[in-house]
């Protein structure tokens, strides 16, 4: 079940003939694993997690007033702006692996339940490796974090970032070994390349921008009235469990392009800005300009408010469907896949746990030109674990049968090179010499 890769890791891993996963030898003394990697490999368990979480653990602290602190470090004018209560979101990730253990399609199948453990065990290595390297705990010493993004046409994404937590001093030098050091004021600026710069303020900031932005940043002088002029939402109250906040400001650039005859083109002129808060519950906010535009935005939240409430339906689909045929009978599949898909009793388990009726529909409201998009926990939790599971399931043991298919054709080619090279021997030895 391999959500991260092994090769990744540290390992090599191949499965013997009853399809259990083999570790053959570490590499891990030769690649290692770089901040980069680890940054890669968690950001799709955090965007999966968002929808799945239901941690409610109330914060010590304002949020509006940690993350006013974190916002005035962004420079000004920034197009997305992306707040993350880091601390919330490491427990959340943390719960939803031990969710995905009991889930009955894994916990009542003894194959697949040992496959998790050792792909679980993988990850936790990981995490011990990102914490030696590091000197951090990333699952533990995040507190909070903001992201400020800057869109211009024809050119690449510029962004700046800030996050709170507890940092050892030496945080530079482990980040990027033998990297430039500069002085900036009072701090230390490593120079990560790409014209990019980190640096750590009082011991509690991680700070990394662009190098001609990096003296603003660390001045943490932004307005925060002019911020809310692109923003006016960004601080608003925040609810309880949220993980992610996005706050987006269509640059002038962007809304000329429904300038075009293109499909949409009108709703992409309309746009104002867009709010989404994803946690416990999952809020989208769209403000429009024009009455065209609100009209098309209003039908777009409708047909996503269908997908959600539909893919229930279709999962539960799925899942009948892959009993009636009997899939858990095809021999391309790992021992382990085939008999969860063999333990009917334990998929009706996970789709009544998972995919029941929802209890509160999602609903879409309108309010002037304003239109708003909401679904509760139960419209979206059944829909991203099942995903997640379908992923854990399918995905590796395709893989599995594919490299085996190619394998098999590999060897094929090399028997009929070698049937080939036997033949032009017995016709002419002396052309094979040569």
């Amino acid at each position: 079940m391999r959500f991260f890769p092994a090769t990744v890791l540290g390992y090599d891993e191949r499965f013997d003939p009853d399809g259990k996963p083999v570790i053959l030898r570490s590499n891990q003394s030769k690649k290692g694993i770089t901040m980069r990697q680890i940054l890669y490999l968690a950001m799709p368990w955090f965007l999966l997690l968002g929808a799945c979480s239901n941690n409610t653990q109330a914060a010590k602290t304002s949020k509006a007033d940690v993350f006013s602190a974190l916002v005035s470090h962004l420079p000004s004018g920034a197009d997305l702006v992306v707040l993350v209560d880091s601390a919330e979101l490491s427990q959340a990730f943390m719960q939803l692996l031990d969710g995905f253990e009991k889930t009955p399609i894994v916990a009542e199948n003894p194959e697949l339940l040992q496959m998790w453990k050792t792909q679980r065990s993988e990850l936790d290595g990981m995490l011990s490796m990102a914490k030696t390297k590091a000197g951090f705990d990333p699952m533990k010493d995040l507190h909070s974090g903001a992201i400020g993004v800057w869109l211009e046409p024809n050119k690449d994404p510029r962004f700046s970032a800030v996050v709170s937590g507890k940092f050892p001093k030496d945080i530079l030098e482990r980040m990027q070994p033998g990297a430039t050091i500069r002085k900036i004021g009072s701090h230390q600026v490593c120079e990560m390349g790409d014209g990019m710069g980190v640096a750590l303020v009082d011991d509690s900031l991680l700070v990394a921008a662009e190098m001609s932005n990096m003296e603003a940043a660390l001045a943490a002088k932004t307005s925060l009235t002019d911020f809310k002029k692109r923003h006016p939402n960004l601080l608003a109250a925040f609810p309880k469990g949220l993980l992610f906040r996005f706050s987006v400001s269509i640059p002038d650039w962007v809304r000329a392009l429904g300038k075009s005859s293109a499909p949409g083109a009108s709703t992409l002129l309309g746009l104002g800005h867009v709010d989404l808060d994803l946690g416990k519950d999952l809020r989208i906010q769209i403000k429009t300009t024009t009455e065209r535009a609100a009209e098309n935005v209003k039908y777009l939240c409708e047909g996503f408010k269908e997908v959600m409430i539909g893919g229930r339906n279709i999962f539960r689909a799925y899942a009948f469907l892959a009993m009636g045929m009997d899939l858990g009978q095809l021999t391309e599949f790992p021992p382990p896949i085939r008999s969860a898909l063999n333990n009917r009793k334990a998929i009706l388990k996970t789709m009544e746990e998972y995919l029941a009726e929802f209890k509160v529909l999602p609903k879409v409201t309108v309010q002037g030109r304003t239109i708003v998009l909401s679904a509760p926990k139960e419209a979206m939790t059944g829909n991203a674990f099942i995903v997640g599971i379908l992923a854990a399931i399918a995905i590796p043991a395709f893989m599995e049968y594919t490299q085996r298919a190619k394998a098999a054709e590999a060897q094929a080619k090399m028997m009929q090179l070698q049937m080939f090279e036997e033949a032009k021997r017995q016709e002419d030895p002396e052309s094979v010499r040569k």
